[in-house]
């Protein structure tokens, strides 16, 4: 039952009896209080009696046993205004309640529907766990593109895993993709159906998905928890705009063959592959509200947990005319298929943050410094030198490791020539990294390894003037480039992860995985299985206190602009695990024994240090006692927790 509290209620709650109407013969007398000699037309007192005395009938002999909420009411009798909707639901039921004691029931009234405007000033700002949302844009299995005579829908099938998505609000939950769908209107500057802070956007694509928890769709209809919907927006670029959507494509180019209702076709798997523009932004709204079976309904059931984006996706003015070329089942254009905005009443919205508003705010702006640093620094050389002191001191929003836990498929080792590279596939999504001083996600590629001939002189960039024995290089892409050739040929398509090897006495365990291979892949170009570990094994989760620069690297003809972003914590390395890399031999046969390249000048560029903690006087901060611990399972220690 509804409770009240606070205010001079105290620390008493009060639980719900009725709900009791006061009136007159006379509009203009009716309510029983008044407010500076003014007098209402009607009354309503909402009883409440206190629970600390365990029943009503304890309540009213008490001075605090009961408390009314009064609502005054005034009868409006300008043209123009309309009954009030609120009460519909009793008025229209008063003529079966004509005698004393007679009763009839009121169905509730739905107010819980979807959409709804989206406004930041009443928003609660949340940290929620990671969103996981796994499988969607995966190249394999079979899309089909259909008209149903009210919108365009996709769905997924065949040999593929399930799309599903977990986390974030969802609790505990797992909910699997059931379709796609899209909602426009008429008019560009009106045709989704969510608006953020009242502004309007072009279109609308919902993706919905089931609670598995429940057998059938129609008993996620009965369920609060029964439905998630994904929410992207799109807005119709200006004709000056040369920007395409060209992922977007794959559904708006295939929309010519179903514009008939009933018709489909078959599409790319990976169609869905667009929604990572948005999705790759961390922070969205998410609501309860209705899954909406029909737009003309006020009674669609309220069983959907809503995640918007915020992202806007852009779109061309040809992509979006293609859906209102389709028909509905009388043959006529499906003009618009929105549904109107309805009212919040009372719900919560909330905000999913990492950081305060301000905070994010403030780390976007950094985020856009770096980025715009690309063009102009990306040029210049790679290795540096490496010294905390001309270091700038800047805050990023945690860097975020996706699908890092997620064990390979498969595992290869190979030896290039120049270096030994360790490649992995996923039967589910492969790892991205999001957030930190990325402007957008970058898909893993490759890991390798770089030497020298002593273990003095062995790692390409140097710390405070030193080499140090070894580096490791975890290659990654931007996901928008979709793969690692095409992304060679943008500015901002690489970012490298380093880690630097320091020496110890004892040997490292988690390198067994890859030294216990070598002796299969001495020679140039060859290549071994290994059995599936964790890549995180070998490469140390951390979301702060790491440095990032622009630089480049020269890979075949031409040099690539690389943001590097390096580990300040050193990976613990014995000499004796140093010495067997150098038996590897190269397309000479003769030993690999260097392939480090030569320093570079820093030029005056900048170096950033990300979010420092701890001591600020050392470069680099010491092994960690037990490196063993720092990378289990795909979690990581100390305080850096957030692997999705």
């Amino acid at each position: 039952m509804p409770i009240m509290r606070g205010g001079p209620l105290k620390n008493d709650e009060f639980q719900f009896i009725n709900v009791q109407f006061r009136w007159s013969s006379y509009n203009s007398r009716g309510a029983e209080h008044s407010i500076d000699n003014v007098w209402y037309s009607m009354e309503a007192q909402v009883m409440h009696w206190n629970m600390r005395y365990g029943s009503i009938d304890k309540c009213y002999d008490k001075p605090d046993g009961i408390a009314i909420l009064s609502y005054l009411m005034q009868v409006v009798g300008c043209p123009g205004i309309s009954d009030n909707p609120a009460l519909a639901p009793i008025t229209d039921k008063l003529s079966e309640i004509k005698y004393m004691n007679s009763t009839v029931n009121i169905k509730p009234e739905q107010c819980g529907q979807s959409p709804i405007d989206l406004i930041d000033k009443i928003v609660r700002p949340m940290r929620f766990p990671p969103l996981i949302i796994n499988g969607h844009w995966l190249k394999d299995g079979n899309a089909t593109l259909f008209n149903d005579g009210v919108t365009a829908r996709v769905s997924l099938s065949g040999d593929r895993i399930p799309s599903t998505i977990s986390g974030g609000p969802l609790m505990n939950d797992e909910y699997e993709f059931y379709d796609a769908h899209f909602h426009w209107g008429e008019e560009n500057c009106r045709g989704a159906e969510h608006t953020i802070n009242g502004t309007w956007f072009s279109m609308e694509c919902h993706m919905v998905h089931w609670n598995r928890k429940y057998l059938t769709s129609d008993e996620c209809l009965k369920r609060r928890d029964g439905f998630c919907v994904l929410a992207y927006l799109f807005l119709v670029q200006p004709g000056s705009c040369q920007w395409n959507n060209i992922k977007f494509e794959r559904i708006s180019e295939n929309l010519k063959y179903i514009q008939s209702a009933g018709s489909e076709t078959k599409i790319p798997p990976n169609s869905l592959s667009w929604m990572r523009i948005a999705t790759d932004c961390l922070h969205y709204y998410t609501y309860h509200g209705s899954y909406n079976l029909d737009n003309n309904r006020s009674d669609n059931p309220e069983c959907a947990q809503w995640i918007v984006f915020p992202t806007i996706i852009p779109l061309q003015l040809c992509q979006i005319n293609e859906f209102r070329k389709l028909k509905d089942k009388n043959g006529e254009f499906i003009k618009s298929n929105r549904r109107d905005i309805q009212l919040l009443r009372g719900r919560k919205i909330f905000l999913q943050l990492h950081e305060s508003i301000n905070n994010y705010e403030r780390n976007k702006e950094n985020v856009q410094l770096i980025q715009e640093l690309a063009s102009i620094e990306g040029k210049l050389e790679s290795p540096i030198d490496l010294n905390i002191g001309y270091m700038r001191v800047i805050e990023l929003n945690p860097l975020q490791w996706c699908n890092y836990n997620v064990m390979p498929k498969k595992l290869k080792l190979t030896n290039t020539g120049y270096t030994v590279i360790l490649s992995a596939k996923w039967e589910t999504e492969r790892p991205c990294l999001r957030d930190g001083p990325f402007a957008s996600s970058y898909t893993f590629s490759q890991i390798h390894f770089h030497w020298g001939e002593t273990n003095m002189d062995g790692s390409e960039h140097r710390v405070d003037g030193e080499s140090m024995p070894m580096e490791l290089h975890a290659v990654h892409f931007k996901s928008d480039y979709e793969t690692q050739e095409a992304a060679l040929r943008r500015d901002d398509g690489v970012t490298i992860l380093v880690y630097l090897f320091q020496l110890q006495a004892n040997a490292n365990p988690l390198l067994d995985n890859i030294l216990r291979t070598l002796p299969f892949v001495q020679a140039a170009h060859s290549s071994v299985r290994l059995t599936p570990f964790l890549v995180t094994n070998i490469m140390r989760c951390f979301q702060r206190d790491y440095f990032v620069y622009w630089g480049s690297v020269k890979m075949i003809s031409y040099r690539n602009s690389v943001l590097w972003v390096i580990s300040r914590k050193p990976v613990g390395i014995s000499m004796e695990q140093v010495a067997q890399f150098r038996t590897l031999y190269d397309e000479r046969k003769m030993p690999l024994l260097k392939n480090c390249r030569p320093l570079q000048n820093r030029s005056n560029r900048n170096v950033f240090h990300v979010c420092p903690s701890g001591t600020t006087h050392a470069t680099l901060l010491p092994i960690p006692r037990h490196y063993s611990d720092t990378c289990i399972q795909g979690h990581v220690a100390d305080n850096d927790k957030n692997i999705t």
